[in-house]
Parts: structure tokens; C-alpha cells; sequence
């Protein structure tokens, strides 16, 4: 049977939020990173809404 596994990393560093995503399959890694959005930003995305 395959086994797959996988772990989402959000992070801050100061100024941008920012992931990581890594899925592990089959003994096989596979990661994603996604793009910095700035708090700000994020903040006016959810009073947009």
C-alpha cells in the first residue's frame, strides 16, 4: 500500500507571510513554496470580503 504524508509550514517573518508545503510519498519528497503576501495585504483581502 503507498503511503503519503504531508505537512503545510506558514510562517511570518517580519514582514510577509509565506509556506511551505512538503508532501512525502513513497519515500519520495515533493515541496511547494508559496508566495510572500505582506500583512497588510492580507488584511485588507479579508475586510474586502
Amino acid at each position: 500500500m503507498d503511503k503519503i504524508s504531508g505537512q503545510l509550514i506558514v510562517y511570518f517573518d517580519g514582514m510577509y507571510w509565506s509556506g511551505l508545503f512538503e508532501r512525502i510519498e513513497n519515500n519520495r519528497n515533493w515541496n511547494a513554496k508559496s508566495e510572500a503576501v505582506k500583512e497588510n495585504e492580507l488584511k485588507s483581502n479579508e475586510n474586502s470580503n
